[in-house]
């Protein structure tokens, strides 16, 4: 059995996840994407980035900062370190919260994310349509790579901790409901900003936390205990095999996608000439 057609005619605007063999047929047979936590990414110094030694740059790309102090009389604008204390304080936090990561590339073949990701070219990378990357708790971001695009995001950032501070004057209810909503998107914008060396990898990440349709669970990698969860699997719109794929990958693919899955996505071999 073949793709529905609704799917093949639909591949526009894809985002592929590229694993290992043993990741392909776990997401195949038990039809689950994995989420699991920013802080054992292979690139986790980006998320530290934003939740630590990038903080003191967003707070001076403001040029106005100490003129707010002579002027304001609101205590929350008066102190530059108080509003960079409530800001690592909210970040700290977030280690805490188990904040959960799976990433996406706009490429579906490209070396460096076979290489990376996609055991050394004897991987797979695995297309969704964006539009069916949508889960409870999660948001998509796209990642920036560029020092002028990051600035606007930082300062996104501060002006979300600056609201959470000001949700201090409301009632206790409405200020943890709004404090969650500000800290997620405050989250989602920390975890776009990636180093401009990166930028061929074109990633997307969805970005959350466990929920009561998708707990919390744990596994162990290299030597850790890392947290996940698992996340329902949307339709298979393409397959590329890693360029150091044998020949008969592609066949072996299709009959493990029409067992587990009940339908067989286009499958494509990588058009790049690597081998190791």
């Amino acid at each position: 059995m073949t793709v529905p057609n609704k799917i093949v005619d639909d591949c526009q605007d894809l985002l592929y996840h590229y694993t290992d063999p043993n990741g392909f047929i776990g997401i195949v047979r038990n039809r689950k994407l994995w989420a699991s936590s920013a802080f054992y990414m292979n690139d986790s110094s980006e998320f530290a980035e934003a939740r630590e030694g990038k903080l003191n740059k967003l707070l001076r790309a403001h040029n106005d900062v100490q003129q707010q102090e002579r002027d304001t009389k609101n205590p929350w604008e008066c102190s530059t370190n108080r509003r960079l204390k409530h800001l690592q304080y909210v970040f700290r936090d977030i280690k805490a919260d188990h904040l959960l990561v799976s990433s996406f590339s706009e490429a579906g073949d490209i070396l460096s994310q076979w290489r990376g990701y996609g055991n050394n070219g004897y991987g797979y990378a695995i297309g969704f349509r964006r539009k069916d990357l949508i889960f409870p708790g999660f948001r998509m971001v796209r990642c920036i790579y560029k020092e002028e695009e990051k600035d606007p995001v930082r300062a996104t950032i501060l002006n979300t901790c600056r609201e959470v501070g000001e949700q201090e004057k409301t009632d206790a209810n409405e200020r943890i409901l709004a404090n969650i909503e500000a800290l997620n998107n405050a989250v989602a914008n920390a975890l776009a900003l990636k180093h401009e060396g990166f930028s061929e990898e074109r990633e997307w990440r969805l970005v959350g936390h466990s929920t009561d349709s998708c707990p919390l669970k744990f596994r162990t990698r290299k030597n850790r205990v890392v947290c996940y969860c698992e996340l329902p699997l949307p339709p298979i719109t393409r397959i590329f095999l890693g360029p150091c794929q044998d020949c008969d990958a592609e066949q072996v693919a299709r009959k493990a996608c029409e067992s587990l899955l009940g339908y067989i996505p286009p499958i494509k071999p990588s058009q790049i000439p690597y081998r190791i």
